[in-house]
Formats: structure tokens, C-alpha cells, sequence
């Protein structure tokens, strides 16, 4: 597993000097999250529109243990673009642009603006950002992300200028409404207002929406690594979970881990809200548009919450 600087330094060193192939396979992402970011900066006009190939195409699959394909590899091969994540999450890609000596300036890699924006931050929520390799729970990186990868659709179909700008203006309006969202909920939130997380995966919503975390990073590291929790980590979580001390239970809805089951059933026994995350995709169905699924999960857990917002 890369770390973020890891995964940026590898696309800085990326040294090849071939275009994306003439036979395009349009734009390749890492993950159906990047996808339906990269669709919702098309626009509507038909003409407009890139062939999205996804490598990890399906949520039953563990991206940590993901083998691209041959068809993956001719994807890359033959791609306009790729557009990914740059984390652990999708390390699988580094090595395959390397493969075909793809060309950097046709590359989007969400890391870099992770540690160009968190360089001299250290609070609790810059520091779940910048060593969280689920990027797409961030508003900050996806405007940044969605900017130049717009600015890359117009390098590559320059005819369609207005259409990319449109679509990117309404996508910044919405990130905008977002962060506004975000801010309404953390400041009708008290301190004692908390969440657990078995996997990190949305800590940088839940934290951006003023529920503060009492994970333990230890033991999220050990159920992402299929890392077997001891006796005393497991009473532990159980003494509190049940201490109904915790407003939100975070599951990872594509775990298989038999003890995040366990805690997990403690969390409904203890008649905890508990949410459902994928690590793959955040909407349900692929031709969703990426933030109304995001606003549909802020919305879930101010339902979960109780809240009521103006």
C-alpha cells in the first residue's frame, strides 16, 4: 500500500512523451466515484461526451486486492485521459500508466491537491485529509479535481469550451451549496455529538459536519488489513458502544471482516443510527450525478440525527 506523497511523486516522475492513442477508449477512472464526477462535468450536449472506462467497476470487489485486466490495460493504452484517486485506494493505477508510458499532462491525480491544500494545516480534520485515501468525501479536493479535469476536457475537444464551462459552473454551484450544508449542520451540533468508524472511509464528511470521532485509528488500520482485533480491543468498542455514547455508526458496507460484523451488530443492538458507506461508489445507481448522491448521504445523516435545518 502507497502513501499519498507516494502515489504524487509517481505521477510527477511519469516521464513518457506519447499522446493517448488515436484508437480512444475516452476517459479512464480508477473507481465508479470517479466516473460520476467525470460524467457530470460533460455537460448535456451529446457531442460533448466521452466513453468512461471504470477499472474497478463493481462494489463486491476489494480494491485492495484488485487485479486489472488485459481490457484494463488496452483501456489505459488507448485513453484520452485517466482520472483517479492517487491513494492507496487505487494503487493499482500507478503501475499500469507506468506500463504504457502514459503521458502525465493527460492525467488528473487527486493526491496533489490533497498536500498542495493541507501543507500547513495540523488540525484534526486537515490531518483525516491528508492521510485518508478516500478523496471523494472531501468538497475541497473535488472542486480542485473537477476544475482540472475540465480544464483537460477543453485541452482535449476544444469546440465544446462552453459545454465543459457550463457543466463546471453548475458543479462548482452545487459544491458551494454543499459546504454551506456542511456548515448549517456543524454549527446546530454540541460536542458530545460523535461517531464510530470501524474503516475510515468517511471520516472527512462526518468530521467536516462537526461529529467528532472516537475511532481509533489502531483499530481501523487492523479491520481494513483483515488484522484480527484482541479480546480487550473488542470489550473495549462493545463497553462503548453500548454506553450509547456513539450517534452515528460508519459501516463499511463492502466489509467482510467478521469482527466488523460483530461490532456492527453491537451497534444495532445498542439501537445505534448506523450508516452504510462504499468504498467503490458513493451512488447507487451509475448514471447518478456524484453530488446529489453526496447531498443524499448529508441528508441521512441529518435524518439520522435528528436535525432540522431552515
Amino acid at each position: 500500500m502507497k502513501a499519498i506523497s507516494l502515489a504524487i511523486t509517481s505521477l510527477i516522475l511519469l516521464t513518457g512523451c506519447a499522446s493517448p492513442s488515436n484508437e480512444s477508449a475516452g476517459i479512464v477512472v480508477s473507481s465508479q466515484n470517479y466516473a460520476n464526477i467525470a460524467n457530470s462535468l460533460m455537460g448535456d450536449n451529446p457531442d460533448a461526451q466521452f466513453d468512461v472506462h471504470v477499472l474497478l467497476s463493481s462494489d463486491a470487489i476489494d480494491p485492495h486486492e484488485f487485479e486489472p485486466s488485459a481490457k484494463d490495460k488496452l483501456a489505459i493504452s488507448q485513453a484520452e485521459a485517466v482520472f483517479y484517486a492517487g491513494t492507496d485506494f487505487d494503487a493499482f493505477v500507478d503501475p499500469l500508466l507506468d506500463s504504457v508510458n502514459f503521458d502525465p499532462d493527460f492525467v488528473i491525480n487527486s493526491s496533489y491537491f490533497v498536500r498542495e491544500k493541507l501543507a500547513s494545516c495540523a488540525t484534526e480534520l486537515c490531518l483525516e485529509k491528508g492521510s485518508n485515501p478516500h478523496l471523494w468525501f472531501d468538497l475541497d479536493t473535488i472542486s480542485s479535481s473537477a476544475k482540472a479535469l475540465t480544464d483537460l476536457y477543453i485541452k482535449l475537444r476544444p469546440e465544446h469550451k462552453q459545454d465543459y464551462e457550463k457543466a463546471e459552473s453548475t458543479f462548482q454551484s452545487q459544491i458551494k451549496a454543499l459546504k454551506a450544508k456542511q456548515d448549517s449542520v456543524a454549527e446546530r451540533l454540541t460536542s458530545d455529538i460523535t461517531f464510530f468508524a470501524p474503516e475510515a472511509i468517511a471520516n472527512v464528511l462526518l468530521l467536516e459536519l462537526g461529529i467528532k470521532s472516537i475511532s481509533s485509528k489502531t483499530i481501523a488500520n487492523k479491520i481494513a488489513n483483515e488484522v484480527e482485533l484482541s479480546i480487550l480491543e473488542m470489550q473495549e468498542i462493545e463497553e462503548l458502544l453500548k454506553s450509547r455514547a456513539v450517534k452515528i455508526f460508519a459501516a463499511n458496507q463492502q466489509v467482510e471482516s467478521q469482527q466488523a460484523q460483530q461490532l456492527l451488530e453491537i451497534a444495532q443492538s445498542a439501537s445505534t443510527p448506523v450508516i452504510y458507506f462504499s468504498e467503490s461508489s458513493l451512488c447507487v445507481n451509475k448514471s447518478d450525478k456524484f453530488l446529489d448522491c453526496f447531498d443524499k448521504k448529508i441528508e441521512e445523516v441529518i435524518e439520522k440525527l435528528g436535525l432540522k435545518l431552515d
